[in-house]
């Protein structure tokens, strides 16, 4: 493929490019998929949600709601006095709220032993019981849920209060131990019966449904969720694979909460709690909290914080891996179809704005789907993913867009040349013509002597003319000599020429480079000054080369003083191993300094009629013998090109 080809925009912007393009924006995609739960990701997001979880926060707790705190003042000598209590005074709280009609009452003890005493506390159905020290052990089931293996064995009477099995889990998480989620289903071996959280129980109760309404559905879409078959319509509670759900916070001072001793004294009225649930609970200061997403509660806090989030309806919905990946999809086909697009125009601005608004469309979409459907979409993941993807597309668009730059610098340059070159070629032809039209005129006389002659039948008759006839015949292979040296002068350029060294006399090459300019030098009235010892010294390079490399210093420095001057010819070297110095000095106008810098590139040239090879071509013949040339100049006072060769450079090899 040539390079015109490899620069059609239709052939190079086409199949290749768009599977760059497509490999670039998919790969990002794919890594997150695969990290997006590493922890580091993870908390980030976690982060995220729980500022997005502000966003569907109650305005205030459900009128359902009311708290009944164990603390300080409970606990006072003017209160009740310091735990454990009697059962009598849970007794006659208990009675109190029943005789309210309160929906239900739950009840955590948070000591062993509390439980003889509450042993003693007649059955109520409406009654719930939470033990906090009992632990049962779980496992995983085919469904994802976690699994019961045991329940812990509570006393009959225990069994006989609630009449039902439940459970209370809240779950921290394990990057920032921040409580987030609570566990609402577990699976119960060995019948596979699923065991809903009491949570879920007082939730039915308000409702005034049964347990035995609620069922585990899956959403092709939203996942798996709990229904409540509860009228009018009835009411879906989302979780996640594993059986939790996530909810926002309120803090404590939103809750209406009344002191365990003033109701039991009637400083409030149990009448509060009609139609009401009743969650009591220790709350002093001395109690441990838990940090949530709005700082340290207690557990009593927390128990109120998931029952007013599913009276309220305020949860959140986590699509399913299908519809997440498609939700990606979508996003990873919108960077694709904008990168292509702004490389099409060539507008890499295009791109950056356009990954901008992608990444701003992205948010405010995470942030509308929760606050309009309470749908937490991965925002972190993706961000990172459109980021990461546009940085690299951005990349790879520069790479692509500088080796098209090169390509078009290249091709550009390569005519550049092209065209330097057969305009070098034009003008070395049209000397070439000229010369050999003059060598042929010279040679035309002699031969046209010789066959008049042959013609009038007395072809040895030019015997009588002999020196004419050498004369005419010399001037002939004088002119023919002149053409090959030219000739040879002007390819040298072009060609990589081998060096035929031998042993040289040094004068003898400068006298003969000086013969060959001595017109020059003539016509301009030029003195020529001679500065090196009675004896010059035998240096081992190809004459011809050598020598032309000298007559182009001398034309250039003669061309220099077009008005007369000096020419200092000079040589130097102060014992047999040192370097040898060769020196060519004029006294013309000099060269600028910005000219200095490139008066050895190919086809610059201050002269009117120059090609800008004479320099470059001496420069490359005392390269190859292993020297070095050197210029100095000053405007108005002269120039001084200087040679140096090694007297005795072993990389060469010569003809003795």
């Amino acid at each position: 493929m040539d390079t015109v080809d490899r620069l059609n925009p239709l052939r190079f912007k086409s199949v290749k490019t768009w599977c760059y393009l497509q490999l670039v924006c998919l790969f990002p995609f794919l890594l997150f998929f695969l990290v997006r739960d590493f922890d580091l990701i993870h908390l980030i997001e976690l982060k995220t949600l729980d500022a997005r979880l502000r966003l569907i926060t109650p305005d205030r707790a459900h009128p359902k709601l009311r708290l009944i705190s164990i603390d300080e003042k409970s606990q006072s000598e003017n209160g009740i006095g310091p735990l454990p209590w009697a059962a009598y005074i849970y007794q006659t709280l208990i009675d109190s709220i029943s005789a309210a009609e309160a929906i239900a009452i739950i009840m955590r003890f948070n000591q062993e032993w509390d439980v003889v005493e509450l042993d003693k506390v007649q059955p109520i159905d409406n009654l719930f019981l939470i033990q906090t020290y009992v632990e049962f052990n779980q496992s995983q089931s085919a469904e994802g849920l976690p699994t019961i293996s045991s329940w812990a064995e509570l006393p009959n009477s225990f069994s006989r209060l609630t009449n039902r099995s439940s459970f209370s889990r809240y779950h921290r998480g394990s990057t920032d131990g921040v409580y987030r989620s609570a566990q609402l289903v577990l699976t119960e071996l060995p019948d596979q019966h699923y065991q809903y959280s009491i949570e879920i129980h007082l939730l039915c109760q308000s409702l005034g449904v049964s347990i035995s309404q609620v069922q585990l559905k899956q959403s092709w879409w939203k996942g798996p969720y709990l229904q409540i078959a509860a009228k009018p319509s009835p009411i879906s509670i989302p979780i996640s694979t594993s059986g939790r759900c996530f909810f926002p916070y309120l803090d404590n001072n939103h809750y209406p909460t009344s002191s365990f001793v003033d109701i039991l004294k009637s400083v409030e009225s149990g009448q509060q709690f009609t139609d009401k649930i009743a969650l009591i609970g220790v709350a002093s200061n001395n109690q441990p909290t838990a940090q949530t997403t709005v700082g340290a509660v207690t557990a009593l806090g927390l128990r109120a914080n998931l029952m007013n989030a599913l009276l309220c309806k305020r949860y959140v919905w986590q699509m399913t891996p299908l519809v997440t990946g498609c939700y990606f999809a979508i996003f990873c086909i919108l960077l694709f179809v904008i990168a292509s697009w702004s490389y099409h125009l060539d507008q890499q601005q295009l791109f950056i704005i356009g990954l901008m608004g992608l990444l701003m469309g992205h948010g405010m979409l995470a942030i509308l789907l929760l606050t309009l459907f309470q749908i937490w979409v991965n925002i972190t993941a993706l961000s990172l993913s459109i980021l990461s993807a546009g940085i690299l597309t951005i990349l790879l668009l520069g790479y692509l867009r500088l080796r098209s730059t090169l390509i078009q610098l290249q091709l550009t340059q390569q005519q550049l040349v092209r065209s330097e070159k057969e305009a070098v070629f034009g003008i070395m032809a049209a000397r070439v013509r000229h010369e050999l039209r003059n060598a042929l005129n010279l040679v035309q006389a002699p031969l046209e002597m010789v066959k008049n002659n042959f013609r009038k039948g007395d072809p040895l008759k030019f015997k009588q003319k002999p020196d004419l006839i050498v004369s005419e015949m010399d001037s002939a292979i004088t002119a023919l000599s002149q053409l090959d040296q030219m000739i040879e002068r002007d390819l040298s350029f072009f060609q990589n020429q081998s060096l035929d060294l031998t042993a040289c006399s040094l004068e003898l090459i400068i006298e003969s480079a000086l013969e060959a300019t001595r017109s020059l030098v003539e016509d301009n009235r030029i003195r020529v000054k001679f500065n090196y010892p009675d004896e010059l010294p035998t240096i081992v390079v190809d004459q011809n080369q050598f020598q032309l490399a000298l007559i182009n210093l001398m034309k250039n420095a003669c061309q220099s003083m077009l008005t007369g001057g000096t020419l200092t010819l000079s040589v130097t070297q102060k014992t047999a191993s040192d370097k040898i110095s060769i020196s060519i000095r004029d006294t013309g106008y000099g060269i600028s300094p910005h000219d200095l810098n490139r008066i050895f590139e190919a086809f610059y040239t201050t002269k009117p009629k120059g090609l800008g090879l004479g320099l470059l071509n001496a420069k490359n013949i005392v390269e190859a013998h292993g020297g070095q040339i050197f210029v100095s100049s000053q405007i108005q006072q002269g120039t001084e090109f200087t040679i140096c060769l090694l007297s005795n450079n072993k990389n060469l090899k010569y003809k003795e």
